[in-house]
């Protein structure tokens, strides 16, 4: 498929984000995502909840497409890389993650996050660059621009029907910005931004394309 992409300007470093549900940091050479929740499905199903198969498979095929574009030196997880426990999800990634180790991966540590260690991952709570905070929540103070992820941002629109169709999406202030959840597999907040003080611009995730709203 076709990468869809838009190059913003953000704290005087230029971004592009992609339909995929990630950024790429050209400069740095850097691919960022947040909320990949490996083992959630697996987690879902062994308690008696019925899943479609298939959703982390799909989820590693999109980062394997985005790695071979970008060809990135980093990848940074803006937490949630894992949902819960070890489980058969988990060893899919394990043998997938056996390709690409040769990327230096970074997991800046969101709420679920408990065995990166296991792969031999580089972990911080906060990573700090020359013009970001990478923090997975947002941080109550704003020393810096952040970026960061936990909302699973979303927008709803009404289709010619009268539909209302909902979207992941990502959210883009002066000085934030919210990445989308990067599995296909997770729930959308489409009233966090109404919330919100600041005012956000929308980039809009289809299956095709990225939209500026």
């Amino acid at each position: 498929n076709m990468i869809s992409e838009i190059s913003i300007n953000f704290a005087g470093e230029q971004l592009t984000l992609n339909q995929y549900r990630s950024i790429f940091w050209d400069k740095e050479k850097s691919l960022i995502l947040s909320d990949l929740h490996l083992g959630k499905t697996a987690h879902f199903r062994k308690n008696g909840i019925a899943l479609p198969n298939g959703v982390i498979e799909k989820d590693l095929e999109n980062l394997q497409n985005l790695i071979e574009h970008y060809e990135p030196e980093k990848i940074i997880i803006v937490g949630d890389l894992f949902h819960t426990e070890l489980n058969s999800e988990i060893e899919i990634f394990r043998k997938w993650f056996e390709d690409f180790n040769m990327i230096k991966w970074l997991l800046v540590k969101g709420n679920h996050d408990r065995f990166s260690k296991k792969f031999g991952m580089e972990e911080t709570e906060i990573y700090e660059t020359e013009n970001f905070i990478f923090s997975h929540e947002a941080l109550d103070s704003l020393q810096k621009p952040q970026i960061g992820g936990h909302i699973h941002p979303g927008v709803t629109l009404m289709a010619q029907n009268r539909q209302k169709l909902k979207f992941p999406c990502f959210l883009v202030s002066e000085n934030q910005i919210i990445l989308p959840a990067f599995s296909q597999f997770t729930g959308l907040d489409i009233n966090f931004e109404k919330k919100q003080s600041s005012t956000f611009k929308k980039y809009i995730i289809t299956a095709e394309k990225l939209i500026e709203w």
